[in-house]
């Protein structure tokens, strides 16, 4: 990343100190911190939870005094009743409907930090194309997306439909330019090999299996097009917020210190910083990706130093996702969003 990027202090701000730096700061904590406080975080799995891994391993929960259990989950908004119950914690992944649909029905869960986004640098998603019609000239330019058969995974995914919005828009199309499909990860590997599929937004590593596989070749980062798009963030349950809110805190500290750790390892577009075989490792431990040379060579997600989320971005989206009938409440970013938690650890030392 060049030294004036404007996402530099983005990525790489620290305010307090993580790795080997860090150990008088974790034995005291240790020492404040009698028991450790159980806490349970839905996730998918995925190398955008780097955040996580990396604090896991590392350490940095448990010196906080809290024991983390990563509990699987199909995507993000399959974890929203489970929040609402007070059966999960906290939960990681991509933003939908059913975050701001919740508050409708009552049910407060609380978008509390980023969990990835989309920087010019670091856009781990990318619009792919089935490399037949790049190569046969047919597809060159977003225009070409008219009449073609896109994949968004889920109905209620938000940020995948605003971010086909935008490149119809780039393309000079309208929303109803291209024929929709809403097909999971493993169902668009099958469509594109058998040909029923044209294009779709997906993230890394799937962007970079594909290639390999000589099914897709990405077309457009959605960093390039759409700077800064907020693709997931980390939530809280209203149970967990209310009712443990200095655990909540010390959770986002440590969560913190692994970003932090993670940013340290991103370089010239990948992990290939100083430490980066270190934070590969934590991904390669606790995500779904095992394979340590494909970690290497993805584009890695952006995250926040200080967990701070594009409120702006999320607005965008919400507005356009209005219009498609997927939120129909007048529920704002405003009322799903809490970034105290966030701002508290962010501001220790």
């Amino acid at each position: 990343m060049a030294a004036n990027s404007p996402g530099e202090s983005r990525l790489t701000r620290r305010k307090f100190a993580t790795g080997a730096l860090a150990a008088p700061a974790i034995i005291a904590m240790s020492k404040r911190v009698s028991a450790a406080e159980a806490v349970s975080l839905g996730m998918v799995n995925t190398i955008s939870d780097a955040g996580f891994f990396v604090a896991e391993a590392k350490g940095y929960f448990k010196a906080a005094g809290i024991e983390v259990k990563f509990l699987p989950f199909t995507s993000a908004s399959a974890m929203i009743p489970a929040l609402a119950s007070g059966d999960l914690d906290a939960g990681s992944g991509a933003v939908s409907a059913g975050h701001y649909n919740a508050n409708e029905r009552q049910i407060p869960l609380k978008i509390v930090a980023d969990k990835a986004s989309n920087t010019p640098d670091y856009s781990f998603q990318s619009i792919v194309v089935r490399s037949a019609l790049i190569e046969s000239g047919k597809f060159k330019s977003f225009a070409d997306l008219k009449g073609l058969k896109f994949a968004i995974p889920a109905p209620a995914s938000v940020g995948e439909q605003s971010i086909l919005n935008e490149a119809l828009k780039l393309g000079g199309l309208g929303w109803n330019d291209c024929e929709r499909a809403f097909l999971g990860i493993n169902e668009q590997v099958a469509a594109f090999k058998n040909g029923g599929l044209d294009a779709s937004v997906t993230s890394e590593p799937l962007i970079s299996i594909m290639a390999k596989q000589g099914l897709t070749k990405r077309f457009a980062t959605v960093g390039s097009f759409y700077p800064n798009q907020q693709a997931a963030v980390v939530c809280y349950g209203a149970q967990f917020a209310t009712r443990r809110p200095e655990v909540g805190r010390r959770m986002m500290k440590a969560y913190l210190q692994g970003v932090r750790d993670y940013n340290d390892a991103l370089a010239n577009g990948r992990i290939a910083g100083p430490n980066a075989d270190e934070v590969v490792d934590c991904i390669a431990r606790y995500s779904v990706t095992k394979d340590r040379e494909l970690i290497k060579s993805v584009i890695p997600a952006a995250l926040h130093p200080d967990g701070q989320v594009n409120v702006d971005g999320l607005a965008k989206d919400l507005a356009f996702i209005k219009t498609l009938g997927l939120v129909k409440s007048n529920v704002t970013v405003a009322d799903v969003i809490d970034i105290s938690f966030a701002k508290a650890a962010a501001a220790e030392p």
